[in-house]
Formats: C-alpha cells, structure tokens, sequence
C-alpha cells in the first residue's frame, strides 16, 4: 500500500466515523474511529520509527500539577 493509499485510507474512516455520529450511529462511529486511529498508528510507525516506538514502550507519567 503506498502511502498515499495509506493516507486516504485514514481520510475515510475518519469520514466514515463523522457520518456515522451525523446519522446517530455511535457504535459504527466508534467503531471507525478506532480503525482511524489504528491506521494513523501504523503510519507513523511507518514514518517515524525513531520516535513512535520509544514512545510506546516507555513508563507512562503523571503530569505535574502546579498548586
């Protein structure tokens, strides 16, 4: 898959997500928004190894509140 396959790919299921909470359809919306996000993953895995895959497996952190 090239990657502007790859980028329509995300376009549509995003789309398909939009429409799909339009129509009142919040299972289907999920449902596409979580492929959405699972191509956007994948593509920057892609893209940028050297930054994404550090990024999933570090230690997750609480953000430091300000009192």
């Amino acid at each position: 898959m090239t990657r502007a396959e790859k980028l329509f790919n995300i376009r549509a299921q995003v789309a398909k997500a939009v429409s799909g909470i339009d129509h009142g359809d919040t299972y289907g919306a999920c449902l596409a928004l979580g492929d959405a996000l699972s191509a956007v993953l994948e593509f920057l895995e892609e893209e940028m190894p050297e930054k994404v895959l550090p990024a999933l497996h570090a230690e997750p952190t609480r953000p430091k509140v300000k009192k």
